[in-house]
């Protein structure tokens, strides 16, 4: 509600929407007692002898009585409402912060979407050699992305580590040991296939980062959640299909019970892409996924962005995308998304200008009865 070149909004617009009824309910009643006085007034003498002694009464005075009470009545509620007008951003101190990184290790998760865009280690004149063998794989990014922006911009925090395919299978409790979590990062603990069962579940990476937090849960720390996945959720039949969904609403109440923050980081391109197969001594790459297909059923895959983006929606998080076609991927705001400061709208509450107006007209009204009654024990002149 734009009042005075003021954004005006409400804390508890409910008030409003029901004001009318209170407004409606006060003039009513004002009416009635004004009409009584009326009656009243005949009942006990005659309307001549009453002239000679007293002003009487009239309808325009009790109507503007009325729709006074009522504007008081409707002040009152529009306080109750709390309006406020949005102020200056406020930094707050987010204090300390429980974080765990799910990570999708499913088949999908080693298609090279990023072979051109990851950075290779200089050699010694600087120049940054081709990359050779298996290089840029989503995991491979999303490894990169948590060991050296997220854990550089929680320097000092908790962090725990969880990896899933269609189970989950948790790393690493939380923990502020950085540097043998890189270490377990950089080695066979996240990799392909690094977690029990096949295809990829995202909603076991949530719940398996949601019992990581409950473990060494502080309600006065900040619950994040950092979920790296291409997303896709295959299923064989449609019963399959109802307990995904019946879990998927489920791992959302776990979420919002533990109020915890959610992070979708989306890996891989919106192009199909293939699954390259590497020689285990050679590092050569020797075909693509499934070996034995043929070359026009080799399985491709691309992110899926729209679930993805979904899931982050109903959790009240963000998504974040990782994309391949951009260098801007390589460096994500991580301090401003979940650093040690948080950034909150500062509100004005305008709640004590109705209460004022209020005030100011109950005054007046009764400031009117006043001089209304001084009149009537005036005697009038007329004979």
């Amino acid at each position: 509600m734009n009042l005075f070149k003021h954004n005006i909004q409400f804390e508890q617009p409910e008030f409003l929407t029901f004001s009318w009824i209170a407004v409606i309910v006060i003039g009513l009643l004002v009416l009635f007692g004004f009409v009584n006085l009326l009656l009243l007034r005949r009942s006990y003498a005659h309307e001549d002898n009453i002239k000679r002694t007293t002003r009487t009464p009239k309808w325009i005075g009790g109507v503007c009585t009325a729709l006074g009470y009522g504007l008081v009545a409707f002040l009152l509620m529009v306080a109750l409402a709390d309006p406020f007008e949005d102020n200056q951003p406020t930094i707050i101190p987010a204090g300390s912060v429980n974080l765990v990184g799910a990570f999708d290790v499913s088949n999908s998760m080693a298609a090279e979407d990023y072979r051109d865009l990851l950075p290779t280690a200089p050699l010694p004149d600087g120049t940054r050699p081709a990359p050779v063998g298996p290089w840029g794989s989503r995991l491979a990014m999303a490894r990169t992305l948590f060991t050296h922006q997220v854990m550089n911009a929680l320097a000092g925090n908790e962090i725990g580590v969880a990896v899933y395919t269609a189970d989950p299978w948790p790393i690493s409790p939380l923990n502020r040991d950085y540097s043998t979590l890189r270490g377990m990062l950089a080695t066979g603990w996240l990799r392909i296939g690094g977690a029990p069962g096949g295809g990829s579940d995202f909603i076991e990476g949530l719940r398996v980062a949601v019992e990581t937090l409950r473990q060494d849960y502080d309600p006065k720390k900040r619950q994040i959640i950092v979920l790296f996945t291409d997303g896709g959720v295959s299923f064989e039949s449609d019963k399959e299909k109802e307990e995904w969904a019946e879990n998927y609403e489920n791992a959302i109440k776990e979420v919002k019970a533990l109020n915890a923050e959610v992070i979708v980081v989306g890996l891989g391109s919106t192009q199909p892409q293939m699954v390259p197969v590497y020689h285990p001594q050679t590092l050569e790459r020797i075909g693509w996924w499934p070996l034995k297909a043929p070359d026009d059923q080799k399985e491709k895959t691309a992110i899926d962005a729209d679930a993805l983006r979904k899931l982050a929606e109903r959790v009240g998080g963000k998504f974040v995308y990782v994309d391949p076609q951009s260098e801007a991927s390589l460096n994500i705001d991580w301090a401003n998304t979940i650093g040690g400061t948080k950034e909150s709208q500062g509100k004005f509450y305008w709640t004590s200008v109705p209460l004022l107006a209020a005030m100011v007209c109950f005054c007046l009204l009764m400031l009117r009865a006043l001089v209304a009654r001084r009149n009537e024990n005036t005697p009038s002149r007329q004979s």
